[in-house]
């Protein structure tokens, strides 16, 4: 869809339509315990938000909850392009660690810890290095515009410009999943967890025909002639 295309689709106001986007971090493992873990990251990590992560361990994934309870920035690193980078570690409370998934947590401890494991674990270790884990959360949001080609929302995340989201919008009770891409952002407040801080610009990437179609009937029905 070239300029002239997103051009000719008009905008429209929109009330009562939200979403939510899937929000990956890269980061690095520092140590871990039955209880948590600490990891290094170059994005900050949203203290008093729950995150997803998944753990491979010999070919079985290990899913589990955790909220982040502290995150640090601790230094900045230039890049190979030259630009500065923040670097911030963070502590991360797993939930509900009972049954099964404890068993497989501390078989996964048992063959990743560097130091030699007694039969019961109590503390924090470090493990040997793994390949980055991705952590995921959850972004709702408010759609304040909609086109054909994209839409305007407000949301708690900052993201960078040209991040892509897999994202659900909600109209009248129907979920419809798309692909977004971040056109451009505006920060409309200091970040607070679970508050609107940003005004971001979202352009639909690869929309499948029926999530095309549903949002064409939404327009047509529901929004022109208003």
């Amino acid at each position: 869809m070239d300029i002239s295309d997103k051009r000719r689709h008009r905008r429209y106001d929109v009330r009562d339509v939200s979403g939510s986007l899937l929000f990956t971090i890269d980061v690095n493992v520092m140590n871990m315990s039955l209880d948590g873990m600490a990891v290094e990251s170059r994005k900050r990590l949203d203290v008093g938000r729950k995150y997803l992560l998944k753990i491979v361990h010999n070919d079985k994934k290990l899913k589990l909850s955790a909220n982040v309870v502290w995150c640090n920035l601790i230094k900045s690193v230039k890049t190979d392009q030259g630009a500065i980078e923040p670097i911030y570690r963070a502590g991360l409370e797993f939930e509900d660690v009972i049954s099964d998934t404890a068993k497989d947590l501390i078989k996964f401890l048992e063959k990743n810890v560097v130091i030699k494991l007694e039969n019961r674990l109590f503390g924090r270790f470090k493990v040997r290095p793994l390949k980055t884990l991705d952590l995921d959360s959850e972004y709702e949001f408010i759609v304040k515009k909609i086109s054909l080609s994209g839409m305007s929302i407000e949301t708690s995340l900052l993201p960078d410009i040209d991040s892509v989201f897999d994202m659900e919008v909600t109209f009248n009770g129907k979920g419809v999943k798309i692909k977004g891409r971040v056109v451009h952002v505006t920060q409309i407040s200091e970040p607070e967890p679970a508050h609107e801080t940003s005004h971001l610009g979202i352009e639909f990437v690869d929309m499948n025909e029926e999530a095309k179609d549903f949002i064409e009937y939404f327009i047509s029905t529901e929004l022109e002639g208003d």
